[in-house]
């Protein structure tokens, strides 16, 4: 249903896979071992930006969207990726692989003893210098504070460097919300990102029944 939503209004919705995923085997992981998120980013740049082309698509309305590494790749292109993204929400992200488990981050990353270079380079947090935080580009970030993955602290240190860059940006916390929002709290997410989209893709208020069918539910 919301996919064709948003094709009635004009909004383009596509899905774009980087080179670590799945289909692409060992030989993708192999590309991306021990620097997560740096040939992702240039894969989605260089994937939206065939779109981009089209005479179609407003180029400066690109936004989004992902969750747990999805949410680390939405704060990607949002910061440093901003001149082929624009527009992003960024949900229960992995910001520094250094507090994320070892189960799964050393598994792609070996220890941070051993890949100083890869962690450091790695670090969203210290990859959002050319974020804008403005009308033309902006960044939604959400977590949960009992989140028991992608624990909170991800967020923390992420909101901690853009106030200390003196960015604008949107965020919203669940309390004691885990990795991925249920109840109450999964459809305030959910109507939020509808505000958030037709807000900057749109620039529309959210119309009336939208409100109504989040009530409903």
């Amino acid at each position: 249903m919301a996919s064709q939503w948003w094709a009635n209004h004009g909004v383009i919705q596509v899905t774009l896979d980087n080179r670590a995923g799945g289909h692409f085997g060992k030989k993708g992981v192999e590309a991306v071992y021990r620097y997560l998120g740096i040939l992702e980013l240039q894969d989605f740049c260089d994937g939206i930006d065939h779109f981009r082309k089209m005479p179609f698509v407003n180029e400066n309305k690109i936004g989004v969207e992902g969750f747990s590494f999805g949410g680390t790749m939405t704060a990607l292109c949002v910061t440093e990726g901003n001149e082929h993204f624009q527009y992003g929400i960024a949900g229960g992200g992995v910001y520094d692989w250094g507090l994320y488990d070892t189960h799964y981050g050393e598994r792609y990353m070996d220890r941070p003893q051993d890949n100083p270079d890869g962690y450091a380079k790695s670090r969203v947090v210290d990859r959002v210098s050319k974020y804008r935080g403005d009308a033309t580009n902006m960044l939604r970030l959400t977590h949960g504070t009992g989140d028991d993955n992608v624990h909170f602290q991800n967020s923390l240190q992420l909101i901690d460097q853009l106030q200390k860059d003196h960015k604008d940006f949107e965020l919203m916390i669940y309390p004691d919300g885990m990795h991925g929002y249920r109840g109450d709290q999964g459809m305030h997410s959910s109507l939020q990102d509808y505000k958030f989209w037709y807000r900057y893709l749109l620039e529309q208020p959210l119309p009336e029944i939208l409100f109504d069918y989040f009530k409903k539910k």
